[in-house]
């Protein structure tokens, strides 16, 4: 028997309901609450009675049969054939969508692939949860299989999917694309020495207990905080990459300390002794701090656009402005320095930095010289004439990408430009409409074209999309 042949036919719930009273039907609707509560908080089922039990201390309910597991299983099993049945409508119904994936894992902790789906709802662009599939592995085949059956779930094949699709995102593809540049250029530079430093400490303390007691005791005796040394190759490469900067910078004094006690101390293993000694000399040099510092001030402008593009209300123009201050923001570093570099030179006194001496002082010139090997990362206008043409090329290109898929959807691609111009004028004269969001403010102009049939269809599409 088919999925959809099992939600067709009724279940004993299904049934109970058409024959209920309204006291009746008041409970049911609480513990349809309750069981999507402990499904949204991933708890277990065995769960279930006891949040009834807190549910009557909060007020008067009857659970008669349902107070027990197998219930609150029903009521999750139902509450995801209607999200699903009602998702399914309405990705059928659309003319198009994105898609996103990312890695993720259950409670057992197996490789999972999370299938989530952008679709336009009320006029406005929303993410939603499609499927969560495990594919037979990481390759990109066995994950395009799994999105695929995800979506035959929901009544589609892989053609009739790809036909709607007009974006796809995913970890491996890098939301980021700027962030994986930057990344890829760094490779091969001194911020290997940089990131392979910051690996050490975090092993370092890690896998001593003992090790992490002595660094937390000695930041109490100087009154300091210790940050714990975070990873640096983890999933969110610039959060991650950011944060063991900050935390390095913070630790310094900390670590300096404690490491000249621990490579004194004889009862520690020769070993680990010389790690720590290794380590010591690699934090005590100065360019090392230095390109600490100016990594700290880079992760923090493609941060910001990485925040950015993780917003639900995001679109293309404000991701494209975005870019460009950033672009600006770095391109300015190359030649100053930013605020975190700055304040490093403020407080360093000819080799002394924070009570310690750093090694191998070099130059100021010549690291911003060196720095300059690193990469370089609307308003509308108000005058008719430039008004008509702006977004002109820009509109150019996105008919002719999309073509196909706007032909599937009945666009006159044709009066696309006659159109994109009548729209400028009305947004101009009035000057209410600029100060919404721009999803806000195509949402609100498309159900006035709904209302009024103002005559913006295509470019309302386009705008969506």
């Amino acid at each position: 028997m088919s999925s959809l042949q099992r939600r067709n036919e009724q279940s004993p719930i299904e049934k109970g309901l058409q024959k209920m009273d309204e006291k009746t039907l008041q409970n049911m609707d609480k513990l349809f609450q309750t069981a999507f509560y402990l499904a949204w908080k991933e708890r277990p089922f065995t769960d279930f009675p006891d949040f009834l039990d807190l549910q009557t201390l909060n007020g008067p309910g009857v659970w008669g049969t349902y107070y027990n597991d197998k219930a609150a299983k029903e009521f999750i099993t139902h509450i995801a054939e209607i999200y699903q049945d009602n998702l399914q409508k309405q990705l059928h119904n659309s003319d198009y969508f994105s898609v996103y994936c990312d890695e993720s894992t259950d409670r057992s902790e197996s490789e999972k692939e999370l299938v989530m789906v952008r679709v336009i709802e009320d006029f406005y662009p929303v993410v939603k949860y499609l499927k969560l599939v495990e594919p037979a592995n990481t390759k990109a085949d066995d994950i395009l299989a799994g999105i695929n059956a995800a979506f035959a779930d929901f009544g589609f094949s892989a053609r009739e999917y790809k036909q709607k699709m007009i974006g796809f995102g995913s970890d491996g593809a890098s939301v980021m694309m700027g962030a994986r540049r930057v990344k890829d250029c760094l490779k091969g530079t001194f911020m290997d020495n940089v990131t392979e430093t910051l690996t050490l400490i975090y092993y370092f303390y890690k896998g001593s207990t003992k090790r992490d007691k002595e660094v937390s005791e000695v930041a109490e005796i100087v009154e300091e905080h210790f940050y714990t040394p975070e990873k640096e190759n983890r999933t969110r490469w610039v959060d991650h990459k950011l944060r063991s900067a900050a935390n390095l910078i913070a630790n310094g004094k900390l670590i300096a300390i404690h490491l000249q006690r621990y490579i004194e101390d004889k009862s520690n293993k020769a070993e680990d002794r010389a790690k720590g000694k290794g380590i010591l000399k690699k934090v005590m040099e100065y360019k090392l701090i230095w390109f600490l510092h100016f990594r700290r001030d880079v992760l923090n402008e493609i941060a910001r656009l990485s925040l950015l593009l993780q917003r639900e209300d995001v679109t293309l123009p404000r991701i494209m402005i975005k870019v460009q201050s950033v672009q600006v923001a770095l391109s300015e570093m190359m030649d100053n320095p930013g605020r975190n570099l700055q304040r490093f030179q403020e407080e360093l006194n000819g080799a002394l930095y924070k009570e310690h001496t750093l090694t191998h002082v070099v130059a100021q010139n010549s690291l911003t010289q060196e720095k300059k090997n690193y990469p370089r990362i609307a308003t509308w206008p108000d005058e008719d004439a430039a008004l008509t043409q702006y977004g002109r090329n820009e509109l150019q290109v996105i008919t002719d990408y999309f073509q196909h898929i706007l032909n599937n959807c009945g666009c006159d691609v044709d009066s696309a430009f006659s159109e994109w111009t009548a729209l400028k004028l009305h947004v101009k004269n009035n000057p209410h409409f600029r100060v919404l969001h721009q999803l806000s403010l195509w949402q609100r102009i498309s159900l006035e074209d709904v209302e009024r049939n103002e005559g913006y269809p295509f470019n309302l599409s386009i705008s969506h999309g």
